[in-house]
């Protein structure tokens, strides 16, 4: 007969407690519970009120339970026999899960389903009996306190039940999550599971001398080894790694060791074509890469106001981003969206000052994985939004132990508002000449955060492999990084809101212009509005101050400052620049942010220089008191960065490897030019104070700026004129 599709009847515990309805005699219903897919079954009997009703199992999701439940109903329409094998397969599966207040025994291992990725698994080392709600899981290999139960968090890849198979077998639903063992000289057929369950994993090592047939009976194996077909062959000695989509057997893993380290030959072979990694390589020679898997046959190309560039990543993966209003809410003293672009409500107060919204970039969390495999800086990048074995989650996502769906950046860093604080809005100029403790404060007191080289080195990551390339001033735009000027004063006046330069002196500057006169105090920035001939060897530089001020000839000079914000409003994609102007004269947008890099050095919190070591603060979001030598930095619990790290200034040519902060770019070699294999330069000094890391260049930086460029010569604590910041939202 047919198979029986069962919905299930769902709600949320608060209606269940309210309505107190009497299931009817074995019907299933669902309990969701707020924040996440776990479900709760209760099973009717006809005479009990829910309340007082038992749970009877847990799941991970609706979906699972409700497959439970159709093929439970499948089997009683055939016969009671059925029936009961189905319940006792339902009670297997849940077994597979750990459960509320359920008693364990050393050596247990179960999946923990509710905010427990499903590559982990819980090992019982201390029996007893677990807690009404699943506790807060930490990281693999610490334990856990549940209840009076202990539990180890191991990976499903090390820690999995083992079947062991010798002859032709059918693998059972209720078997899924488990490592299938086969040997034997003999050539024969497993047959899984149907693939109808998303999410879930089975692991096959072929233990034979011989090649062995997987099978499938509805969908295909899809990936690099498979044949798209219902079966597959797997080689003697070959592990195999699948993940159920909910219609094929996606082969994630297929290598012939069980290493848990990938060299570049076995991440190969272990994506080929999957369709959900993305990468690029690098030789270390040349700043273009190679796209590899999903990325192969992706094209992309920077975008302009009159024409929208080739552009196949943005809205895949990682990738998939979009911008928000941000706003401090005082009754629960956090920052909340209040509008999404697209809305109404977004285009009204997005440039609001009386309503005081921030504009972010939002990007999705990924996992990622970076191989070094040379001595010459080639190195591969990788990044999915699924979490293979050996993938790392994104740093700027994974914080405080959470690892986040979403995380914000500032779209324009940090502006001045106008008012003495911080905001995100086009039309402003940049915060600056203030000290990266001061933007703390202030993005602090608007429930925000200053952005850090966690928060930058995955934005480098993704952006690699988006425009496969390192030196993104190439690829993308130079940005604005050649527009620092000074002129002195010829003419002495009083009372004036213009300054007197020479014709050479004036043609270094142009209308719109920010610059900053030395006769008025540090901090006061204004725009050029007219610019005009004085005299046959001068010209008059007007600017719009509010106010007036005295110009000395001879000693009172006018220097450029940073563009405002809003110089890429008008670009008809994520990546790009005007088309009007100068390269190197014009605000470029990178993956929706605005000058990432130029403009402004960008001051990054959670970490320093101190001599000749770096130091990673692993908590920046809840500590950010900067040390003053090696002593206080470990004191404090930084933690030291073993990479190979350059003592010499220089164009980038190497970049270190640490495989606690793999993520981290920093320069571990120079020597290389302002086009390969970086392009961009590196700033370092002897001096043994604390020194803060900023990055991106400035706008007088010229083709040394870029995502990668980075200085260390400024002492923690040292504001400038060209120092800004990126901010952080954390939902």
């Amino acid at each position: 007969m047919a198979n029986v599709t069962i919905r299930i009847r769902r709600d949320t515990t608060a209606n269940w407690t309210a309505n107190n309805p009497v299931l009817a005699s074995g019907e299933w219903a669902a309990e969701i519970l707020t924040g996440t897919t776990l479900v709760n079954i209760k099973i009717g009997d006809g005479i009990t009120s829910w309340v007082n009703l038992a749970y009877s199992v847990n799941f991970p999701s609706i979906e699972a339970a409700e497959q439970a439940a159709s093929q439970y109903a499948t089997n009683a329409a055939s016969s009671a026999a059925a029936a009961a094998a189905s319940a006792n397969a339902a009670a297997n599966v849940a077994k597979l899960y750990r459960q509320n207040a359920t008693a364990y025994a050393v050596g247990d291992v179960v999946l923990g389903a509710d905010g427990l990725s499903k590559s982990l698994r819980l090992v019982c080392k201390t029996a007893g009996t677990t807690a009404s709600a699943a506790p807060t899981w930490t990281a693999v290999n610490t334990t856990v306190t549940d209840g009076t139960v202990i539990w180890e968090i191991k990976n499903a890849y090390d820690l999995m039940p083992i079947i062991s198979v010798s002859a032709a077998a059918t693998i059972a639903d209720y078997q899924l999550e488990s490592c299938v063992v086969l040997s034997g000289s003999t050539t024969y057929t497993v047959t899984l599971p149907a693939p109808t369950a998303p999410g879930h994993t089975l692991l096959v090592r072929n233990a034979g001398s011989v090649a062995m047939t997987l099978s499938t009976p509805s969908g295909i194996f899809d990936g690099p080894n498979g044949t798209s077909l219902s079966a597959m062959s797997l080689p003697s000695g070959v592990v195999c790694g699948l993940l159920s989509d909910g219609t094929n057997w996606v082969i994630e893993r297929y290598q012939v060791n069980w290493n848990n380290y990938y060299t570049k030959t076995e991440v190969d072979a272990l994506v080929g074509a999957d369709k959900n990694i993305y990468g690029s390589s690098f030789d270390g020679v040349n700043y273009t890469g190679t796209r590899l898997y999903a990325s192969s046959g992706l094209s992309w190309a920077p975008s302009t106001d009159a024409a929208a560039g080739t552009d196949q990543f943005t809205g895949k993966s990682v990738w998939n981003g979009f911008d928000v209003l941000v706003k401090y809410d005082s009754a629960s003293s956090t920052a909340k969206i209040v509008a999404y672009e697209g809305t109404s409500a977004f285009d009204t107060y997005k440039n609001d000052d009386s309503y005081g919204a921030d504009v972010f970039h939002m990007f999705p969390k990924g996992y990622f994985q970076r191989i070094a495999t040379d001595s010459v800086g080639a190195e591969t990048k990788l990044v999915s939004t699924k979490e293979y074995a050996n993938f790392s989650p994104s740093p700027m996502h994974y914080r405080g132990g959470v690892l986040h769906d979403y995380i914000g950046i500032t779209k324009y860093g940090w502006c001045d508002d106008g008012n003495g604080g911080i905001c995100s809005r086009s039309g402003k100029p940049p915060k600056i000449s203030i000290t990266e403790n001061n933007f703390e404060t202030l993005a602090r007191a608007k429930g925000l955060r200053v952005g850090g080289i966690n928060d930058v080195s995955w934005l480098q990551h993704i952006g690699c492999i988006k425009y496969n390339s390192l030196n993104w001033q190439n690829s993308v735009g130079q940005g604005v990084v050649n527009i620092y000027a000074t002129g002195t004063a010829t003419v002495t006046e009083s009372g004036a809101s213009r300054i007197i330069v020479s014709n050479t002196d004036a043609a270094k500057f142009s209308v719109g212009t920010l610059v900053h006169i030395s006769s008025v105090g540090s901090g006061y920035w204004w725009p050029i509005s007219a610019i005009a001939t004085y005299d046959t060897s001068n010209m008059a530089i007007t600017v719009t101050s509010g106010t007036t001020f005295n110009t000395t000839s001879g000693s009172t000079t006018i220097e450029t400052s940073c563009f405002e914000s809003g110089g890429t409003d008008t670009v008809l994609g994520q990546d790009g620049a005007v088309s009007a102007g100068t390269d190197g004269k014009r605000s470029i947008l990178t993956m929706g942010i605005e000058n990432f890099y130029g403009n402004d050095y960008k001051l990054l919190s959670g970490a320093c220089r101190i001599g000749s070591n770096i130091y990673i603060n692993p908590t920046p979001d809840t500590q950010y008191a900067w040390p003053s030598s090696d002593s206080d930095a470990l004191s404090k619990g930084w933690v030291k960065y073993d990479g190979t790290y350059c003592s010499s200034s220089g164009y980038i040519s190497t970049f270190g490897y640490d495989s606690n902060y793999p993520h981290i770019l920093l320069p571990a070699t120079v020597g290389g030019s302002s086009a390969v294999p970086v392009g961009d330069y590196y700033y370092t000094n002897t001096d043994t104070n604390a020194k803060v890391v900023l990055f991106g260049g400035c706008l007088g930086s010229g083709s040394g700026a870029g995502p990668f460029c980075a200085s260390l010569n400024g002492v923690v604590g040292y504001a400038s004129w060209n120092f800004g910041a990126l901010g952080v939202f954390i939902p």
